[in-house]
């Protein structure tokens, strides 16, 4: 972050910003002519990829495997929807972020796809993919109904099968 501008995404000036999405987000928003391709997009193109670099505290991970509370998990990605900085089209393009940015973290692209193929059992990446759907939601439901939906999808398309969802008090953990 350069000396003399405020702190960005929790880095102060003078300090180096260590995440990759947080640097493009510092880079798009403070000198978006270094990349000639977003700089040439509508402002409302420019502000749905700006969209996919927020620090939303978000983790699919969580989502997938039911590791957290629904507050955790979807919080800071709600209240950026619901403060205007992000319409269903751009959650939905936060997803493909998601996905690319997953193949992206390998050093090269052919292990990127390898990734998919090779470390991702079909099973996970699947559950992965059909989750984007739940979490679309979180403009016009709480974090709680979304996770509510998303544990009684997930139960009722199991496999094995599971019998009915609990539905006495307490039954969602």
């Amino acid at each position: 972050v350069v000396a003399g501008r405020r702190e960005f995404c929790g880095f102060k000036p003078g300090e180096a910003i260590t995440d990759h999405d947080i640097a493009l987000g510092y880079i798009l928003e403070f000198h978006p002519d270094a990349l000639p391709s977003y700089a040439g997009l509508s402002q409302k193109s420019r502000d749905s990829v700006k969209f996919t670099q927020c620090n939303m505290e978000y983790n699919m991970g969580w989502l997938v495997q039911a590791e957290a509370p629904p507050g955790a998990l979807f919080r800071k990605f709600r209240e950026i929807i619901l403060a205007g900085k992000a319409d269903p089209q751009d959650v939905a393009f936060y997803f493909t972020h998601w996905l690319t940015d997953l193949a992206g973290a390998e050093p090269y692209p052919q292990e990127g796809a390898e990734k998919f193929v090779l470390k991702f059992p079909m099973t996970v990446l699947s559950s992965f993919l059909r989750s984007f759907r739940f979490v679309q939601h979180l403009s016009n439901k709480t974090e709680t109904e979304v996770y509510e939906d998303y544990l009684e999808w997930r139960w009722n398309t199991h496999v094995p099968q599971l019998g009915a969802a609990p539905t006495d008090r307490g039954s969602i953990a």
